[in-house]
């Protein structure tokens, strides 16, 4: 009897935090293109908008949390949007790939902006799975 192995190619979002999070900022990744990740690497780390949490849990109104994001993926880093580090971005935008497949050369740099078709170049199996954690250092002195 054969055995099928999948290999996925699963996109990488900012991710959604809470149903009122709307954006974020990408402050750091701590992955480059071309980088083997597994399950518990920590991929970035984003300042999360206001409204993250309801105005009853903050303990400003403006307060702002810095989360660590890791994967609960395997495989290369393929994609992954440089270009977009401190901007405000929605949360649910496309931001990389990772590829349980890829070999070498599959590799692409997009330190410029490309369109989601463009990063993809090829169908996805779905979105990547992640956990976040609360980062031990806060975001004071971090510009807005």
């Amino acid at each position: 009897r054969a055995t099928q192995i999948l290999l996925l190619r699963k996109q990488m979002t900012l991710p959604r935090l809470s149903p009122t999070h709307s954006q974020s900022r990408i402050l750091e990744f701590l992955v480059r293109p071309g980088q083997y990740v597994e399950a518990n690497d920590a991929v970035m780390i984003v300042k999360c908008s206001s409204d993250l949490v309801t105005e009853a849990f903050r303990t400003t109104v403006d307060e702002q949390q810095c989360m660590i994001i890791e994967t609960e993926d395997e495989g290369i880093v393929t994609h992954l949007k440089t270009n977009l580090l401190n901007q405000w971005l929605p949360v649910d935008m496309a931001i990389g790939v990772i590829d349980e497949d890829a070999q070498e050369g599959d590799v692409v740099d997009d330190g410029e902006a490309h369109d989601d078709a463009t990063i993809h170049g090829g169908q996805m199996d779905g979105n990547w799975l992640w956990q976040a954690y609360k980062h031990n250092n806060s975001c004071k002195g971090i510009d807005s």
